[in-house]
This record gives C-alpha cells, sequence and structure tokens, in this order.
C-alpha cells in the first residue's frame, strides 16, 4: 500500500509541476503584451511655466492575466533636480487598452534655458505593474527608462 501511495504522490507532483510550468510561460507572455502603444504631447507657454500635456495609451494583449494597481510616473528634469512629476494608477484586463493624461510644469525661465541650448531635459519614465488572476497579485515588474527632451 505504502508503495501506491508513494507513486501516487509522484505522479500529483509531475502534474501540479506541469501545470505551475504552463502557468508560469502564459504569465511571462502576458506580461511581455503590456504595451505603451502611443503618446500625444502638446505644451501651453503661461507667464510663469511651460505645460506639458501628455496623453499615453497603455494597452494588454494578455490572454489570462489581468494588470491590476499599476502605476505610471513621469518625471521631468534637469541633469541635478527634478521639476515635476505626475502618476496615474491604472488596470487593464486582457486585452484592453486605456489612455492615461499627464501634465507637466516646466518653470519659464528653465524651459527658455532649454531651448537656448544651455540646459538639458530629461523625462524619467517609470512603468510598475502586477500581473493578477481573479483577486490574486502573481507577479511584480517595475521597468525604469530616462529619454533626453528633444528641443524644438
Amino acid at each position: 500500500l505504502l508503495k501506491y501511495v508513494l507513486s501516487f504522490l509522484k505522479i500529483l507532483a509531475s502534474i501540479i509541476g506541469l501545470l505551475v510550468a504552463s502557468g508560469t510561460s502564459v504569465l511571462v507572455m502576458d506580461m511581455a503584451s503590456v504595451r505603451i502603444e502611443n503618446y500625444q504631447t502638446n505644451q501651453v507657454v503661461l507667464p510663469t511655466v511651460v505645460e506639458l500635456h501628455i496623453n499615453v495609451t497603455v494597452s494588454s494583449r494578455a490572454y489570462l492575466f489581468k494588470v491590476v494597481d499599476s502605476n505610471l510616473t513621469l518625471i521631468i528634469k534637469t541633469e541635478d533636480r527634478m521639476l515635476d512629476w505626475d502618476s496615474e494608477i491604472f488596470d487593464l484586463g486582457p486585452g484592453q487598452s486605456r489612455v492615461l493624461s499627464f501634465t507637466l510644469d516646466i518653470p519659464l525661465d528653465v524651459f527658455l534655458q532649454f531651448q537656448a541650448g544651455t540646459v538639458d531635459l530629461f523625462t524619467d519614465v517609470k512603468l510598475s505593474l502586477w500581473m493578477g488572476y481573479q483577486d490574486y497579485k502573481l507577479i511584480s515588474l517595475t521597468l525604469t527608462s530616462t529619454i533626453p527632451l528633444e528641443r524644438g
């Protein structure tokens, strides 16, 4: 009898291992399907600041897992100081997309120096997301990138 119980437990462990392995590959594929597809920007010059309005489309082409309690943060900065930041929290189901809107203020004097070429400006982009199934958060991923702003 002990021999049969051990054989059953080995078979059960193998089946559980296969399920976990297949679920992990689907989870990784679903994480890779989260995209920042496009963005639109415009600027408004006010007496003391230049407002940058940025709309970013985030999408998920996931098959099974949801993007939950996720955050996209944009930071505008010079080489030595942060000027402004904005952040949006979002959820996406499989196959959904969402437009996130950000407003970043640059002091007018810094913007004029940037246009003159005496100061460089950068945008830090930070995407933090959780992949989840039903009501469970399964895995977290954070991506960060620094992008120089172009003059013009």
